[in-house]
């Protein structure tokens, strides 16, 4: 009885032991390299950012500089290694209208995923240039494959419990896209909008005349907005008070202040109503 119960016990030890094994299964596709870049809200858990097709360089929320670096995280599949594994990082022509050497540095010829890692952080070097100022410049990239590592992940898809993807949430993981720009977009702490057309709100519709307006009037930049932190409320209300003054007075003096449709540039509380699209008529 006693051995039976031995060789019953023995049985058991080995099923575990074999459902442990099947349980640690290591990855079996082939390996290779995909891009691996997150990013997402400030106030979120970084842990779980979602995995982005694309990244923009604002210079515009970076005062005084020239150039900037960023990082470009790429990954492997597979079981790190012993030894490096190159691989690489070419422009994509049809998607990039940027120029080497004005816009952005040149890319290595090869690059490498380390003795020991999964991941490398690629960096790339973007220049601030004039054109910036008024229209989006694109650089996409694609990863190459080498003789260490193949292309992985042609197509990326949404991965809980990670945030959703800005834009498409299935893309081609091997392909990365940066937009470069130094005009301001609308800070999440603009207090403003328009209503079927009719500005509302304490700053109206954002527009990049009215910001730069406001940053001149009042000694402000781009990073003043960033946050409610910095731009409270009863901040925004005196930039409100100091807008309507100085457009009041303009407008009074015969040199009204328009936007670039040629309607009157509109806060809270002037005399009259702005309606986007409709020029203004003395």
């Amino acid at each position: 009885m006693k051995k039976l119960l031995f060789r019953l016990l023995g049985l058991v030890v080995v099923l575990c032991s074999v459902a442990c094994q099947k349980d640690l299964l290591t990855y079996a596709g082939k390996e290779g390299v995909y891009f691996g870049v997150q990013w997402g809200p400030a106030h979120g858990d970084s842990t779980v950012w979602a995995y982005q097709q694309y990244t923009p360089i604002e210079f515009v929320k970076m005062q005084h500089v020239m150039t900037t670096t960023i990082t470009l995280r790429v990954m492997v599949t597979g079981e790190a290694k012993n030894y490096d594994r190159s691989f690489g990082l070419v422009v994509n022509a049809d998607s990039s209208d940027v120029i080497e050497g004005v816009d952005f540095e040149k890319l290595q010829a090869s690059y490498f995923i380390p003795a020991g890692k999964s991941y490398i952080d690629v960096p790339l070097t973007f220049k601030r240039t004039p054109a910036l100022q008024t229209s989006t410049k694109v650089l996409g990239v694609n990863l190459v494959p080498s003789a260490d590592l193949d292309l992985s992940v042609p197509t990326w898809y949404p991965i809980k419990p990670h945030w959703s993807t800005s834009g498409n949430p299935i893309f081609d993981a091997t392909y990365h896209r940066l937009e470069l720009s130094d005009f301001p977009s609308r800070p999440d702490t603009w207090m403003g909008l328009a209503n079927n057309g009719v500005e509302a709100g304490y700053l109206g519709l954002f527009t990049t005349k009215k910001f730069n307006l406001i940053c001149d009037l009042m000694d402000l930049s781009y990073q003043d907005f960033e946050s409610t932190e910095t731009m409270p409320s009863i901040r925004v209300g005196v930039i409100n008070q100091a807008m309507r003054t100085y457009l009041v007075r303009e407008h009074d003096a015969g040199r009204p202040v328009l936007e670039d449709d040629g309607r009157l540039m509109w806060v809270m509380s002037v005399p009259w109503t702005s309606v986007v699209g409709v020029p203004y008529k003395p």
